[in-house]
């Protein structure tokens, strides 16, 4: 389905939402004061009962600019390293920022290890090249990635009992032959996080700022949780968002998805069925440490990092320029009353 026709449909039927004067009243005064219609007071949830202030939300089009290279936010040199996961997990690598390790790559139809390449002629070839890189490695199974993939899109979990199953490996073949991805570790998921979602790894998405005296700073936290039968925990593969108190480590009162996915307020997971709200969430401290540190040595000015929480301490698991900064806004509450925000338009949106 169209996705502006998902949105819709989904507005319609919500129940929480406010009086239809009430919107009304309150898009016709974002409509003049951006000279456009705001559909992010939509995508934003500001129609919603609960919503804070609707104002406080920022406009796409400001949001936008803040991907661009021209305005001195990113380089290109970050950007070759922030959109390529192979160069990232190289970056991690050399200075020591733990990160899942990549077994392998396939490229262009060979898969590349360290030791050896092997030509993936057909699936036979296949099958046999993932068991034994599985055995060599002494791992029960491996997560495969697009090198510049979006959203979780063409992910797979894979265990060795997997590679029986000809007909499902047989799709996943035919997409991975044609591109290329990385083959890394399975991120083993610390035990407090399994409690809320053990079906996938479930991340820490903070944003980092580096001010114009070289200082590094978190902007927000929010946590990304998936639901039983994926893989991964992105919002487009039908998982949730919800605030993370970077003080307390606690979750905010309630998840959410955006418009075009579900209209439904998360207040526990809807599998596992925990409650959210003020769930403790392990190493949120030193999760912070770490995208700092990731942050300063990378040296972009405003980067989304995604951190896995294992039983061994957090881990990297990748960094965006061009991040969701809509998923921020929405668990934070509007990056308008945010002062570090407002300090980052002044600099790059607003100064031409």
């Amino acid at each position: 389905m169209n996705r502006n026709i998902s949105m819709l449909k989904n507005f319609i039927t919500d129940k929480e939402k406010k009086s239809y004067k009430q919107i009304s009243k309150e898009v016709l005064d974002l409509w003049r004061k951006n000279k456009s219609f705001p559909k992010y007071y939509f995508g934003r949830l500001a129609y919603k009962k609960h919503s804070p202030d609707y104002r406080n939300f920022n406009a796409f089009a400001f949001v936008d600019k803040l991907t661009e290279t021209e305005n001195g936010i990113h380089t290109k040199e970050t950007i070759e390293i922030l959109e390529n996961k192979s160069n990232f997990y190289k970056f991690c690598v050399e200075n020591n920022i733990k990160t899942p390790e990549n077994f392998a790559e396939i490229i262009d139809g060979e898969l590349i290890t360290d030791k050896s390449k092997v030509e993936l002629l057909d699936l036979t070839t296949f099958i046999s090249a993932l068991e034994i890189l599985m055995l060599e490695n002494k791992v029960p199974n491996i997560f495969i990635k697009p090198v510049d993939g979006m959203k979780g899109r063409g992910c797979f979990r894979l265990d060795l009992n997997d590679l029986k199953d000809k007909q499902r490996i047989n799709k996943i073949y035919e997409v991975l032959i044609k591109g290329h991805s990385l083959i890394q570790e399975v991120v083993v998921q610390h035990d407090d996080i399994n409690i809320i979602n053990p079906y996938s790894i479930n991340t820490i998405r903070m944003d980092t700022y580096i001010d114009e005296k070289g200082h590094v700073e978190v902007l927000s936290a929010l946590m990304r949780f998936g639901r039983k039968g994926s893989v991964v925990d992105n919002t487009a593969s039908g998982g949730f968002i919800i605030y993370l108190d970077l003080k307390t480590g606690k979750l905010g009162k309630y998840g959410m998805h955006f418009l075009d996915i579900s209209n439904k307020t998360v207040y526990h997971h809807p599998d596992t069925k925990t409650k959210l709200h003020n769930f403790q969430i392990p190493l949120v401290d030193e999760s912070v440490e770490l995208v700092k540190y990731a942050a300063l040595t990378l040296g972009d000015n405003l980067v989304g990092w995604d951190v896995g929480l294992t039983p061994d301490g957090p881990t990297l698991i990748e960094g965006n320029h061009n991040y969701g900064l809509n998923m921020q806004e929405m668990t934070y509450g509007g990056y308008n009353k945010h002062p570090i925000f407002q300090e980052i338009l002044k600099r790059y949106v607003y100064n031409d």
